[in-house]
């Protein structure tokens, strides 16, 4: 069945310091982990090779295995753009990042100057749709962003304090679900922008 929810699994490259462990240990390393835990089988299967032993690896399928050497632009491409057009369709659509510390999270969301990220390149083709819409149409387009942290399941808005907003920004409320918007925060500041540039400026991106 066609599902609303897609899931992707990103290994990351192996820091120096895991490569110098590998070597002290003697260990090869499959898929980016030491000793060969695990391996890719094709473009979206994972086998776990803790049970070679018995002659039955486990096999885990998902909708799309990126191997450790793809890009931030390929995991956008794949994973993220899909979502993009969904939204110019008028529907919602939410990207999370999902993993334990030092997996890579941040790198795959933010990227660097080198490699941008899931965000910025999000940002970059969304405003261009946008004066793209402009100019054939003639529509007024509204946007607007805000940026919250939930840790430890409390919400504190990280545009609080800001000029013009609201300074209180911690510890913040669910009040709701909005049928179009989603979730009520309370309190929580939505600040309009009216170029990629603005956008860049609040979310501290490079564009």
């Amino acid at each position: 069945m066609e599902s609303g929810i897609k899931v992707f699994v990103r290994p990351r490259p192996l820091s120096l310091d895991e490569t110098h462990e590998c070597v002290r240990l003697g260990l090869n390393s499959v898929g980016g982990i030491p000793g060969g835990a695990w391996s890719l089988r094709g473009d979206d299967t994972i086998l776990d090779e803790k049970d070679v032993a018995v002659g039955i690896p486990r096999a885990f399928t998902y909708d799309g295995v990126l191997s450790s050497g793809t890009s931030n632009t390929q995991v956008y491409e794949k994973c993220a753009k899909p979502l993009l057009e969904r939204v110019f369709e008028g529907f919602n659509a939410s990207f999370i990042a999902y993993g334990q510390t030092g997996s890579g999270k941040t790198h795959s969301i933010l990227g660097s100057s080198e490699d941008p990220g899931v965000l910025p390149l999000c940002v970059k083709e969304a405003w261009e749709r946008i004066e793209e819409l402009r100019n054939e149409t003639g529509r007024v387009f509204r946007v607007s962003v805000s940026y919250l942290e939930v840790y430890n399941e409390e919400i504190q808005d990280l545009l609080a304090g800001r000029e013009g907003t609201s300074r209180r920004g911690k510890n913040l409320k669910i009040l709701g679900d909005d049928p179009r918007k989603g979730a009520i925060v309370e309190g929580l500041c939505d600040i309009a922008v009216e170029s990629c540039i603005e956008v860049s400026a609040v979310f501290m991106l490079r564009l």
